[in-house]
Formats: structure tokens, C-alpha cells, sequence
């Protein structure tokens, strides 16, 4: 068991790091001052898109990251000496 959890954490640990940096080289368009076309209609922002990819992506490597830092604690605590 202590080696399924290792291997856990590893593999949690490569997942978060790859959706970080995913979500560090998302493009991100340039922020126009104004939203409203020449019509009157309101568009959304062409960034809102990418910020929501980035937010995505961030959550997925944080998550990664949770489960690897649970294994791990949890892999260190079962190799505790146990006293009586």
C-alpha cells in the first residue's frame, strides 16, 4: 500500500504541474476599453474565454496538487514507528 501511494503522489504531483504551467502559457487577448459595438449591442471580452481556460486549468493543478500532498502525508504517517 505504501507503494501505491508513492506512486500516487508522484503521478498527482506531474498532473498539477503540467495543468500549471498549461495555465501559465494560455493566451490571453488584449483588454479593448470598450464593449459596446458601433450598434449598441454589448459583446463579451475576447479575454473572458481564456481567463475562464486558465481558471479551469488552474483548479485541475491545484486539485493535483492537493491529492499529491495527501498521499504523501499519508505514505510518511504509515512509516511512523509505532510505540506501545
Amino acid at each position: 500500500m505504501l507503494i501505491t501511494l508513492q506512486w500516487i503522489s508522484i503521478m498527482a504531483a506531474f498532473i498539477a504541474a503540467f495543468f500549471w504551467f498549461w495555465s501559465a502559457i494560455v493566451p490571453i487577448p488584449s483588454i479593448r476599453m470598450t464593449l459596446m459595438n458601433k450598434d449598441g449591442s454589448i459583446t463579451r471580452p475576447p479575454h473572458e474565454a481564456a481567463f475562464r481556460k486558465q481558471s479551469k486549468m488552474n483548479a485541475l493543478g491545484a486539485m493535483a496538487g492537493a491529492i499529491a500532498a495527501i498521499a504523501q502525508g499519508t505514505s510518511f504517517y504509515l512509516t511512523l514507528p509505532i510505540s506501545n
